[in-house]
């Protein structure tokens, strides 16, 4: 089930760096899909559920769209003038300074020269103050403020704060040669189409088939299995496929599954009781005789209908239930 949530979420990004291609430099690309599958990352808090994934995912929206902003805040962030001096890489320590004796300066900045004639201090001379008598600890750097995210965040929730995504590795060139392919036909809302759905949901394909194939047996005249017709022999297997599989949340899954039981009794019923003075024999007779002449039409109906149903919820499932926020 992870390994399913994580190729949707790679799918997803492979698609914004195939865009990205001829658009951003080598290094923006690289930071953008890192800094947008961190987000994700973060957007998805840990859960498993392949339908979960798959509304964060399209929370994100059209990747095109996401590149334009992207484009936008480098062309904000890019000043008028000359571009100032970048700070030391982050996780880069500062140089130690030697010891020296008090009002001096360091032995980076001696005399010594370099191969153009010039001492070290020609340019910028290296000068500490006297150093005090009890040594303070050093200060840590206050850290800069974010860039605005590219991305649209979640309406209602505050910043989150602390720890930072875990870092994200590169992905792999040949795998991403072949996610390519793939999600080159997605939908841009949340990379869901039918091709997709036929390569990654095979067991909920199955199970839909399943119970189609339920309906179709019922007008055939089939023999028995020991007492069991075989038309509900394959509605149970189909059943037992449909709830074991993870596209769908467990009522999504209920629904459709029981739908064609829940037409065959519901709507045998109601139609046997509306045909009952039509039917052969009397009182209890007829009504009995009517439900079985309606009752196999109505299973039909309601395999049709699961499978409808089911088939919806794997292309647009359920909004992720909202997080509570910690008091």
């Amino acid at each position: 089930m992870i390994e399913r949530a994580d190729q949707l979420v790679l799918e997803y990004v492979s698609r914004v760096a195939d865009l990205c291609h001829g658009v951003l430099r080598t290094d923006q690309r690289l930071d953008f899909v890192r800094r947008l599958r961190a987000r994700i990352e973060e957007e998805r808090g840990g859960r498993e559920d392949v339908a979960s994934v798959r509304k964060v995912i399209a929370r994100f929206g059209d990747p095109a769209v996401l590149i334009q902003r992207e484009l936008q805040r480098l062309s904000d962030a890019e000043p008028e003038g000359v571009r100032p001096a970048r700070g030391r890489p982050r996780g880069v320590a500062p140089a130690r300074v030697p010891p020296r004796g008090p009002g001096g300066v360091t032995s980076a900045a001696g005399v010594a020269g370099d191969d153009f004639g010039d001492d070290d201090t020609a340019v910028i001379p290296v000068v500490i103050d006297d150093s005090p008598t009890m040594v303070s600890p050093p200060r840590r750097p206050l850290p800069s403020p974010r860039p605005p995210s590219p991305w649209p965040s979640s309406a209602g929730r505050p910043p989150r704060t602390g720890r930072p995504p875990p870092p994200v590795g590169r992905v792999p060139g040949p795998l991403m040669d072949r996610l390519r392919g793939a999600a080159s036909g997605a939908r841009a809302t949340d990379g869901r189409d039918a091709r997709t759905v036929l390569r990654n949901d095979r067991r909920e394909v199955i199970g839909m088939g399943l119970l189609l194939l339920a309906g179709l047996l019922i007008p055939p005249p089939l023999p028995y299995v020991a007492i069991f017709p075989i038309p509900v022999l394959v509605w149970a297997l189909g059943a037992l496929t449909v709830l074991a599989s993870e596209g769908w949340v467990f009522g999504d899954r209920l629904t459709g599954a029981l739908a064609p039981v829940g037409a065959y009794v519901v709507g045998g019923v109601v139609l046997g009781a509306v045909r009952t003075p039509e039917a052969a024999g009397d009182g209890f007779q007829a009504f009995i005789t009517a439900f079985f002449d309606v009752s196999g039409l109505m299973f039909m109906f309601g395999a049709v209908a699961g499978v409808l149903w089911l088939g919806y919820r794997l292309f647009n499932p359920p909004p992720p239930p909202p997080r509570r926020l910690p008091r």
